[in-house]
């Protein structure tokens, strides 16, 4: 068993060189209730029972609890950076955001929804780790946001800021690694807002047909097909709408949107505002001058 690391100092000359020790449970080799103390050269020490080492050992792990505070407090060793454990966090939370928006994009190709589960842990991550891009703001004249632009914390992932009918909205592109039918897919973000509070919010998960010439062929000839998935809330109900595509033909095109071949799913008396709420309470102070 792996307990708390400790550090010892030996002095040669005006040098300290710091030595690590980590306590271990060793099972098997010795009585019950005893320990080593594991050198990081691999040496060993017995050690009275856990937490409580004997008094040589307890002497030396006091002196070096002493030497570290000194060290500390002249600035001849630097504390471990609280940035670096926060940079950490932010990365493992990033790829976890990476991994679920991933998952969510596959499952909103079927004609199915998605799980209320697997939107909204996506719409939380999402409103954990957004950020304004102040630099990247534009006002009208009379102040009111015209276009910005926002990033997810630990992520690459880049989105804009618009206005929708006086209401904030978030896109968040994300290409598509792999060409094929469709060249992007797209995570949107709509809130309906009213006197400064979230009365609603709409979560879009879509993916866009490539409308190159030389595209590939859709993968439902030119039968109409789920490209995605909106969810939206209102406070009393949420209902998925599912978003089609339809080739028409080199000349025609396509048609995409709410083509009337997939129900949508209603869940009433269901509705969580939560991310939709924190999502605005970080872009309210930037929505105008």
């Amino acid at each position: 068993m792996l307990g708390k690391k400790q550090t010892t100092a030996l002095t040669a000359g005006a040098l300290l060189l710091p030595i690590s020790y980590w306590w271990i449970q060793v099972g098997g080799s010795e009585p019950a209730g005893t320990q080593s103390l594991v050198h990081s050269s691999g040496m060993t020490e017995d050690v009275a029972s856990l937490g409580h080492p004997g008094p040589e050992t307890q002497d030396r792990l006091e002196v070096t609890r002493e030497v570290h505070e000194n060290q500390l407090a002249s600035g001849l060793l630097e504390a471990p950076a609280a940035s670096e454990t926060a940079q950490e966090e932010l990365d493992s939370r990033g790829q976890d955001l990476e991994f679920d928006l991933k998952t969510l994009f596959d499952s909103s190709l079927n004609e199915t929804p998605p799980t209320l589960t697997e939107v909204e842990q996506v719409l939380q991550r999402v409103a954990d780790g957004i950020t304004v891009d102040e630099s990247s703001l534009q006002y009208s004249e009379n102040g009111t946001l015209l276009a910005g632009r926002v990033t997810i914390e630990g992520t690459e992932l880049t989105g804009s800021l618009t206005m929708d009918g006086g209401a904030p909205r978030i896109s968040i592109p994300v290409r598509m690694v792999e060409k094929g039918h469709f060249f992007m897919r797209a995570f949107d973000v709509s809130l309906n807002t009213k006197e400064g509070s979230v009365i609603g919010g709409t979560t879009v998960i879509q993916h866009h047909p490539n409308t190159l010439q030389d595209a590939p062929a859709p993968p439902a000839g030119n039968e109409p097909f789920v490209c995605g998935w909106s969810l939206s809330s209102d406070g009393s109900a949420s209902t998925f709408t599912p978003t089609e595509a339809v080739f028409l033909g080199q000349s025609e095109g396509w048609s995409i949107g709410r083509l009337g071949n997939v129900d949508a799913e209603a869940h009433p008396g269901y509705s969580n505002l939560a991310a939709f709420d924190e999502i605005y309470a970080r872009l309210a102070g930037h929505l105008s001058q």
